[in-house]
């Protein structure tokens, strides 16, 4: 007796491997089928894996900027439109210009608030170090060679220049431009005296 039903589970266990193996065969043939999913897209479409890597590995430089337009000015790019910022105002070098023997600086001035600004005699000195002092202190409508002082309304820029007098011509670059000025915060002038202080701007470019 227990030998006919030792013979009975043996087939039986032959009979579940056999349906075991049939359905492990017919899975793994079809298993794209039955498993959409799992199969990866880089077969299917390499173009969109390797576009994805380039844009990843685009270098930060390699976007589009804007600069700033010299061609009016004659300077090399990076000094027109320089800026020399203070707790104030806002200082931008327009450009540095040659007449003969003579150099003019000019600037926009712009106040963060209400302010009288006077500038003063100021000076330069170009690259074989010699020193110059301005000639002429031009801000706004006036000009002088002692100082002009000048009511500044918040964010409302205004011109200015200092004018250099005996230049070489063999001269094209200041090594320093130094603007001296004073100033007194408020919308009324209350006759305080002022303290003195620079912005200094190196390398400036000479046109002509």
């Amino acid at each position: 007796m227990s030998s006919k039903n030792e013979s009975n589970g043996v087939k039986v266990l032959i009979a579940v491997i056999t349906v075991i193996g049939t359905l492990g065969a017919a899975a793994f043939a079809n298993w794209e089928n039955l498993f959409p999913d799992k199969v990866s897209s880089s077969s299917e479409n390499p173009e969109l894996i390797s576009s994805d890597i380039a844009e990843l590995e685009e270098p930060a430089d390699s976007k589009d900027t804007q600069s700033l337009d010299t061609s009016d000015t004659g300077l090399p790019e990076g000094d027109m439109g320089r800026q020399l910022e203070t707790e104030s105002f806002i200082v931008t070098l327009q450009d540095c210009k040659r007449d003969v023997s003579n150099i003019r600086c000019n600037f926009l001035i712009e106040s963060k608030e209400d302010m009288w600004l006077a500038l003063r005699p100021s000076r330069a000195i170009d690259v074989s170090g010699d020193e110059y002092e301005s000639s002429l202190i031009t801000f706004g409508s006036e000009e002088n060679s002692v100082g002009v002082n000048k009511q500044l309304l918040e964010g409302v820029p205004i011109k200015a220049s200092l004018k250099f007098d005996n230049f070489s011509e063999e001269i094209s670059q200041l090594a320093i431009l130094q603007v001296v000025y004073s100033f007194q915060l408020g919308a009324e002038w209350t006759g305080m005296p002022y303290a003195t202080e620079f912005v200094r701007l190196s390398d400036v470019s000479i046109s002509r």
